[in-house]
């Protein structure tokens, strides 16, 4: 499940995600998306099994610019090989693209 500003999405499988990921892969090309770059991380535990991850990341354009700062919440299960995400909360980087006038995928 991914939970932005304005919307929510569900996937019933991998396909309906690799599906949903296709033009998110497009719009990021785009954009002429380089990478993203770790601003901050703060860790929450919620219990032995659970946890939040309070992500701040930085979209790098081709040019070195920035694209748009992002801030992200994921849920995390805790396992032995490590953290696995199972959902994303308060993702807001619909609306700092749209603050940009670009209307993200």
């Amino acid at each position: 499940q991914i939970s932005t500003e304005t919307a929510s999405w569900v996937f019933a499988d991998r396909a309906a995600i690799e599906d949903d990921m296709t033009g998110f892969v497009r719009f990021y090309s785009e954009q002429e998306f380089t990478r993203a770059e770790l601003v901050k991380l703060d860790y929450q535990p919620l219990s032995a099994t659970f946890g939040l991850a309070h992500v701040e990341w930085r979209l790098v354009g081709a040019s070195d610019q920035t694209l748009v700062d992002v801030e992200t919440t994921y849920i995390l299960r805790i396992e032995a090989h490590g953290p696995a995400i199972i959902g994303i909360l308060g993702h807001n980087e619909d609306g700092q693209w749209q603050r940009k006038g670009v209307a993200a995928a």
